[in-house]
């Protein structure tokens, strides 16, 4: 299917197929022939073995959170409503005819010899079991299902979707039970957005460059923030003053009382002062305040010792590091803590086809296996028709319960008058305190668009709980018009979530961030690691059911070969011991390489499948790489791929970090004091200081947002590193991923060279096969050289 929310299949092995552009290298998301070459490639998956279909969020619930906010915000909202509606009205309010057109499309390109009758029917199918899960619990399943713990505190946090913004729930094998929700307008993803829109960055994309410029700054203003901005009480809930914000009803993030507290907005591409530093170092300090106290009330709601996230907030490595060490290492009231790779919206489509696998098909979950071995193939995924609400355990049958199947099932039998589904979203009240500022009064609660201090609400689940709204009904349940303010631990908040900007009329709304992730242990294992005897053992790696997160596309050694060929490339085929020297002996030579071995990572963040690497010794390589060859901003930090049996030598952690979602300061030995003079500095002026033994990872902090690095789960490039090691005494390599500014990372063979050939890097290596750039054809570097203004600027 077409568009930007998360979609997939799973296969016997695992392979995941999303059609989010920087999940899977679906380099053009609006291109279906890509989705129908990457289907190809899906082994022995086939349309026709699929028996059910699950999207990962409910249209007709944002529909209606998007209509209260109109009402509740007008006249003001009306240029957004103006925008918004005929989109929702000419295709999102029929999702589920939209879905099965463009499969049905998807069908009759891949099975061209199929009959008309074969088609329609297929279609038919489609229709008859395409399901919706909840956005929260999409994303609380990405978390805990592939997780490598039977019981955990789920907590997620990310920008808009239905009504949810933050969750905490409970995982027990294959159950998730909602325990509290914060709901819209009040959402952590949502002020971190809007410091990004006013700080000149792009939201949905530019909230890892704040965090990235945070370090910069001092936290000047986190007074000025908890004061104006955000309420947050002591278990981590919150309430957003939105006298300061426009996202309720405009096409912007913030408004001109936001900019008085601030002085005026940064424009985009332009100078970075200090004022804007220090305003991302002071809302990084409220984020990790904000995710500590949420975390630390998980924990206890859930009464477990596991902690596992999801969301676009989820992935802030730095609170998480944050989490790590308050919640670990200090108060240690956890044991682990698992973020899955792809929080964004991207992994919600994992979650929802594993909430719809465990939870409505009752399937058990096998917490130390593989993927493809916890699902089975697509044929039994579902076997039979399926599960009947009447047959399912009293778990699930509760109308009251967040994880009833309403979470995950609409009315089949929707209607056919569009009138009549429009009608539907708004038959609950919209007697609404428009102001949403910190004095209004809790106790009208009709309507949470724009809802004032709202609290975190215990198994409170809105408008979303037992009512399906696929056809209209004149009967309002009380947990359908009004949410349940019932005894619990949270005081004061509302949030938003989800579909990122998707129910919002502007492009600014959500905080899609980054997907990736990351396994902290606090286990006796690790802790041992703290000697350097025991740091010179690998640390153990528990099996989670994501494989690496490299689930994407691969390719063998013939298909690169037949591209290069058509591509008229220059290059050498050899065995791997001999790529990996060559290649090693290079990177301590100082040449920048594009390495593209096995399947591409799932998520924006580069594993060791699709990345750009350098020597983290060589002093200018931070500066190289940004500049001339990722072609974006001088500040942004490179992350090191360390082995995993030099973690603790070279970092100050003893954990591991798989999904490069930690950040950690670097060895202290390891680094280099600062003289009187660079303690003056400030701002980018601290930027070219030497900080330690691998400068290009090492931030200005002296932190680094680690990869731990595992032979059982990518073993050329650990054997790569190896051999770095082995040359250069240093276990790390730089590693960025393998693309330009604002492109997404490069999937197959073409998109490898393309961008190779673009940028100034030195080497190539795909699979067994190694490219050097001044063997290439010199006409194909003016063929390639306007890649970096292909792509819009992130």
């Amino acid at each position: 299917m077409q568009g930007e929310a998360a979609a997939g299949f799973f296969s016997k092995s695992g392979l995941f197929k999303d059609t989010q552009g920087r999940a899977l290298g679906v380099r053009n998301r609006r291109e279906s022939a890509e989705i129908a070459d990457l289907s190809r490639k899906a082994e022995s998956i086939t349309l026709d073995s699929i028996d059910s279909f699950v999207f990962y969020d409910k249209p007709f619930l944002t529909f209606e959170r998007l209509l209260e906010t109109y009402f509740a915000t007008a006249p003001k909202g009306f240029l957004s409503f103006v925008k918004a509606i005929p989109v929702w009205l000419s295709t999102k309010l029929f999702l589920k005819e939209t879905i099965a057109r463009e499969l049905e499309s998807l069908y009759k390109k891949l099975y061209p010899q199929k009959s008309k009758q074969e088609i329609k029917a297929f279609k038919q199918k489609v229709l008859n079991n395409l399901y919706f899960s909840e956005h929260h619990l999409s994303h609380c399943s990405s978390a805990f299902f592939p997780s490598p713990f039977s019981n955990a505190g789920i907590l997620t946090l990310d920008g808009i979707g239905e009504w949810a913004t933050t969750t905490i729930a409970k995982g027990q094998n294959n159950h998730i039970e909602i325990l509290q929700e914060l709901h819209f307008p009040h959402s952590l993803g949502l002020l971190y957005s809007a410091f990004t829109y006013y700080l000149g960055f792009k939201v949905n994309s530019g909230e890892y460059k704040v965090m990235g410029l945070a370090p910069y700054g001092e936290p000047k203003f986190v007074d000025i923030i908890k004061t104006h901005l955000v309420d947050i009480k002591p278990d981590g809930s919150f309430s957003l003053n939105m006298k300061y914000f426009a996202y309720t009803y405009g096409l912007k993030m913030t408004n001109a009382k936001f900019d008085d507290l601030f002085h005026a907005q940064r424009s985009p591409e332009s100078k970075l002062e200090q004022i804007h530093m220090d305003i991302a170092a002071s809302l990084q300090v409220v984020t990790e305040e904000i995710m500590i106290a949420l975390a630390r009330t998980t924990a206890r709601l859930s009464g477990s010792r596991n902690l596992v996230l999801s969301g676009g907030v989820a992935l802030n490595c730095v609170g998480n590091g944050k989490i790590y060490q308050k919640l670990i290492k200090e108060e240690k009231i956890l044991d682990h803590i698992w973020v899955q790779p792809a929080s964004g919206d991207a992994g919600s489509a994992v979650g929802c086809a594993l909430a719809f696998y465990h939870i409505e098909c009752k399937q058990p979950r096998n917490v130390d296996s593989v993927l493809g071995e916890q699902c089975g193939s697509v044929a039994d995924f579902v076997k039979g028709t399926t599960a009947k609400v009447a047959n399912l355990p009293q778990f699930l049958q509760s109308p009251h319960s967040p994880t009833a199947i309403p979470r995950i099932r609409e009315e089949e039998n929707q209607s056919s008058s569009r009138a009549d589904e429009v009608g539907v979203a708004i038959h609950k009240s919209t007697q609404v305190d428009s102001r949403g500022d910190h004095s209004a009064s809790t106790e009208s609660m009709d309507c949470h668009a724009v809802q004032a201090p709202l609290a975190m609400t215990e198994k409170s689940i809105a408008s979303q709980s037992a009512v399906s709204l696929e056809k209209p009904t004149p009967k309002i349940s009380p947990s359908n018009s009004k949410i349940l303010e019932l005894e619990s631990g949270f005081s004061n908040a509302t949030n938003i979530k989800g579909s990122q900007a998707e129910g919002f009329a502007d492009d600014f709304v959500g905080c899609q961030a980054v997907g990736e992730g990351i396994y902290l242990s606090g286990n006796e294992q690790a802790h041992r690691a703290d000697s350097r005897k025991s740091a010179a053992k690998p640390t153990p790696l528990l099996k989670d059911s994501m494989q690496g997160s490299y689930l994407g596309l691969s390719y063998s050694n013939n298909e690169v070969q037949a591209t290069l060929d058509s591509l008229n490339a220059v290059y050498e085929k050899h065995h791997f011991d001999t790529i990996k020297h060559l290649t090693a002996k290079a990177l301590t030579q100082g040449k920048v390489v594009g390495w593209h071995q096995g399947r591409c990572e799932f998520g924006p963040r580069a594993l060791g499948a699709r990345s750009i690497l350098g020597d983290p010794r060589n002093t200018t390589m931070q500066k190289t790489m940004n500049l001339k060859i990722k072609y974006r901003e001088s500040f942004r930090p490179f992350a090191p791929s360390v082995l995993d049996f030099a973690i603790n030598e070279w970092f100050e952690c003893d954990y591991i970090s798989p999904y490069m979602l930690l950040v950690a300061p670097v060895k202290r030995e390891k680094c280099y004091p600062l003289t009187q003079e660079q303690k003056e500095l400030f701002g980018i002026d601290k930027l070219n200081i030497v900080r330690s033994e691998i400068p290009s990872v090492t931030h200005i902090d002296y932190s680094a947002r680690i990869q731990s690095v595992h032979k059982e789960t990518n073993p050329r490039y650990y054997a790569l590193i190896e051999e770095f090691y082995k040359l250069s005494g240093v276990p790390v390599l730089v590693n960025t991923s393998f693309n330009v500014r604002g492109e997404p990372m490069v999937c197959s063979p073409y998109d490898s060279y393309a961008c190779f050939m673009g940028t100034e890097m030195d080497m190539l290596v795909i699979e067994d096969f190694i490219l050097y750039k001044e063997k290439q054809p010199q006409e194909h570097i003016a063929r390639f050289r306007d890649i970096k203004d292909k792509y819009e600027l992130d």
